[in-house]
Formats: structure tokens, sequence, C-alpha cells
């Protein structure tokens, strides 16, 4: 039995479908994460005390994957993660020997029979939302699957942008790529993101959007202007700014190419740049460890794997 979210334009009805799920298995104890004598940290989310259910859990880390050193970098950050259950990392692309199937096919060699998905991924309405889905949901597994939300606007994402523009302003900083030091108040944040499709790119409009205000309402920068790869947008953003530009990276990872792309836009320009992806930052190890414990909060899609 698949319980999906399939079309997102129809995720109002996929939602509903889902809390309807999360209510019936509440009730028989799948959701509870709760333990007495340590709030559950030490201890698999199972530990409900149904003595007619045995729930043993892991985590499947879902990636894109790149060509490079990207996923070199997402397998050193996942080492980094601290949980109680086995976890594993499969990537959608650039890696033919540690899919998404092959992370599952691990997790169930190691006892596992419920498993959190949690992708590392900014937005959770793009062209690679259905293929997560579908990854998850043609894993050869009886186990059932619960895949949780991305990134989207989470507030240690908002703080990781946050930090990475304050730290430009820091005297203290070593980055030998820093050659301006002031009041973020005299500066313009610019984070810049990948983007999408045209299908697509509405959404992430929106949700730059919603980060940016948030952001602006820590008061602390001059300026925020997000922005997105390609059409001399960054370019624009810099030479646009009323405040110094500061510009940081909206990817999950730092990469060759993006790495071009940016220097090629910026060359020239009165602007600091700082070379880090999402996952340099400890926040996004604490937002996966966090998806895992409050995973009932986050689900979006579902798959009981039940005949």
């Amino acid at each position: 039995m698949v319980f999906a979210q399939k079309d997102i334009s129809k995720r109002g009805a996929a939602i509903v479908g889902i809390m309807a799920i999360i209510i019936v298995l509440s009730s028989i104890g799948v959701y509870s994460l709760s333990n007495e004598d340590d709030g559950g940290k030490n201890s698999n989310p199972n530990n409900n005390g149904n003595p007619d259910e045995n729930y043993n859990f892991g985590v499947c880390v879902v990636a894109h994957g790149m060509p490079g050193d990207w996923n070199e970098q997402v397998r050193r950050f996942v080492d980094k993660v601290d949980l109680p259950v086995p976890l594993e990392l499969g990537f959608l692309e650039y890696s033919p020997h540690q899919t998404v199937d092959d992370a599952i096919e691990k997790l169930n060699e190691q006892g596992v029979n419920r498993i959190i998905a949690i992708p590392i991924f900014i937005n959770g309405n793009t062209s690679h939302t259905e293929e997560i889905y579908e990854a998850l949901d043609e894993a050869e597994t009886d186990s059932a699957i619960f895949c949780t939300t991305a990134l989207n606007n989470h507030v240690y994402l908002v703080e990781t942008l946050t930090d990475y523009g304050l730290m430009l302003c820091d005297s203290s900083y070593t980055d030998p790529d820093n050659y301006w030091s002031g009041d973020p108040a005299d500066a313009t944040l610019v984070f810049i993101g990948h983007g999408d499709n045209e299908a697509n790119i509405q959404s992430w409009i929106e949700l730059a959007d919603a980060i940016k205000g948030e952001i602006e309402n820590k008061s602390l920068f001059k300026e925020v202007i997000p922005t997105f790869m390609g059409d001399g947008n960054l370019r624009g953003a810099v030479q646009s700014a009323a405040g110094y530009p500061l510009v940081v990276q909206w990817f999950i990872c730092w990469s060759e190419y993006s790495e071009m792309e940016i220097r090629k836009e910026i060359v020239g320009e009165d602007c600091d740049y700082l070379k880090k992806g999402l996952i340099d930052h400890y926040n996004l190890v604490r937002w996966v460890e966090e998806q895992y414990y409050d995973y009932p909060d986050n689900v979006v899609w579902v798959d009981m794997n039940e005949d």
C-alpha cells in the first residue's frame, strides 16, 4: 500500500491523507518518540511500550549527487551525524554504487523495518521532488518508509545564511578571500541559489522571498537580496546593492561548476564572497538529527509497503 504525494498540485489532499495516516499510526504507537529517562535521545523512537509491535528504525539520507568532490563532501558531512539508529546515505545520481536502493538494502540487512528518509535538498517542491519519491517507492524493501521535508525555510537554514554573512563582516575571520570587514548594517547580504526549470522556478522565488523576509526580520543587514545562477543575475544583484555586497552560497555543497559561475559574475566587482556550502555549517548536522527525532511533524510522503 503506497501513500504518496505524487502530484504537487494536489498537495492539500495529500497532506490530509498523510495526517490521517499519522493519526492511525499514532494510535498504535508508531510515532512515540518519548523516553522517560532521556527524552528519547539515546534510544530508538520505537520504544512505545506496545508488546505487540516491534519497530526497528533507521535513517536513509537522500542526496542528489554531483560530479567531482560533491559526493565526498556529503559523505564526510553524514559521518558527523550522531543518531542512535543505523544511518545510510543514498544518491539519486553520480554514484552507481551508493544509490537510494543500496542504502535501504543496507538498512534492511541491519534489521531495520521503519525507515526515516531525510532528503538534504534545499527546496521540497522542485523538479527533483518526484525523483526522490520514485527512488524510495522503487526500492526493494518490506520496510515502511516515511519521507520528511527538505530544508525549505527552516530556522537553521536562515541562521546559516545569516552566519555566513556575518563571517564576512568579522575582522577576526581569516579566510584569505575576505578583504572587507565592517558593520553588517552597512552591508547587503546576497544569497545565491541554483534555481530550477521554468515549471518549478516560482516555488524557488517564493521560498527565496520567505528566507529573505526572515533574515530581514533580524535587522542585521542594510539589505537582503536573493538571486539565482545564470543570466547575469548575480552581477546585477551585486551592482544594485544598497550596501557593501556580501555574497554567500544557498547551495547544499560547494562545487567546481558553481564556483566557476560565481567567480565569472563577480570578477571586477567590489564585493566579498564566502566559498562555503550549507553542509559546512554545523546547523545542517543538527537539522538532520532533529528531522529524525521530530519526523512525525515533518512527514510529506509515506509508503507502508504492505499488501
